[in-house]
């Protein structure tokens, strides 16, 4: 693990900004040895935000020391399929087929259009014995519909770079919290990640199998609705809820649209929530928020308030060795943003 590796970048290619991180591998843990990102710009046609994203793609990389082109990118939402598989013992020629089967039982979209892969764990060893889950093999399965692959893969190479990986956001983003070690007691550690356009739900607990599944649910949602239900610009929203005024409460004029608005995203997450407590038989300890959006005022206390259960902001930067640079930068008081990106950099090539 600590051998010599090729240096890649962590990029985490989002509708409203890209974040790049690199990391350092270390024989007591990682370093963040630079975090930055760039803002895409607003679009109005498809062809115009895929070039407003390549440009943003390829200032960001420029701003990123070294001179590494590969880079590790992540894929999220409704066409991304992560599920855990458990079989009996079985030949490890006969493995793959096994897997292409539950592949074509899970996926929504048709095979043929997909690109799909897996690794496999090792038996359950520790298992009581005569459980059903003893001895069985079991993984992880991701599929996705292979156009927002290519996409995603297409975005950085006309930006110059190579995409030598492709992961996925929520997966990522549990790399980011193991590295942080945020296990307590033994309970559910529930990681929400809201963005711009989609809201990742990664939910792991002790060394059991990962949980991740997306919301077409998020930030862009949440001040839409405020706006409608206030009869109100969605810039005049966004300018309420990241203004530089002292509180950091969202105005009273606009919190019950605000509460309402989130509304949706509470129930979703709350209904993923109670699947993974059924499934794993654990208990929740509190909710870590990240994101772009996280930051938005108020944002921290109408989750609080809906949850009725501890919300708490998750700054990896906190947690995580990071250099000067990346210390003394302003990516180090906004690292909400960068858990993802921060998960890509810890892969290994």
């Amino acid at each position: 693990m600590f051998g010599r590796h090729r240096q890649i970048t962590g990029l985490d290619i989002g509708t409203s900004f890209v974040k790049a991180v690199q990391v350092r591998r270390e024989p007591d843990g990682c370093t963040v040895t630079a975090a930055v990102q760039t803002a895409v710009p607003p679009s109005n046609s498809g062809e115009e935000a895929n070039r407003n994203t390549v440009a943003a793609v390829s200032k960001c990389l420029q701003s990123v020391p070294g001179k590494t082109r590969d880079v590790v990118c992540g894929v999220s939402g409704p066409e991304v399929v992560v599920r855990n598989f458990r079989f009996p013992a079985m030949p490890e020629e006969e493995v793959r087929k096994a897997v292409m089967l539950e592949a074509s039982m899970v996926c929504p979209l048709d095979m043929e259009s997909c690109s799909w892969d897996y690794h496999l764990q090792q038996p359950d060893a520790e298992a009581a014995e005569g459980s059903s889950s003893a001895g069985k093999l079991g993984g992880i399965l991701v599929v996705s519909a292979k156009s927002l692959v290519e996409r995603k893969a297409l975005l950085v190479e006309r930006a110059g770079n190579n995409c030598a990986m492709m992961d996925v956001d929520g997966l990522a983003l549990l790399n980011c919290v193991r590295e942080c070690d945020r296990s307590q007691d033994g309970a559910a550690t529930i990681v929400l990640n809201v963005g711009s356009t989609y809201t990742n739900v990664a939910m792991v607990h002790g060394n059991e199998r990962p949980f991740v599944r997306d919301l077409a649910y998020a930030g862009n949602d949440i001040v839409e609705a405020t706006a409608t239900r206030h009869e109100i610009s969605v810039q005049q929203v966004q300018e309420a809820l990241w203004s530089n005024g002292e509180s950091s409460n969202v105005d009273e004029e606009l919190r019950p649209g605000f509460e309402r608005a989130c509304t949706k995203l509470v129930n979703d997450v709350r209904e993923t929530i109670r699947y993974y407590l059924a499934q794993e038989r654990t208990v929740l300890d509190r909710i870590c928020l990240c994101g772009g959006f996280a930051r938005a005022r108020g944002f921290v206390e109408v989750l609080a308030g809906q949850f009725q259960r501890d919300v708490v902001l998750w700054n990896p930067f906190k947690e995580l060795r990071c250099s000067r640079a990346v210390t003394n930068s302003e990516s180090g008081d906004s690292g909400l943003a960068f858990a993802v990106a921060t998960g890509l950099a810890m892969r290994s090539i």
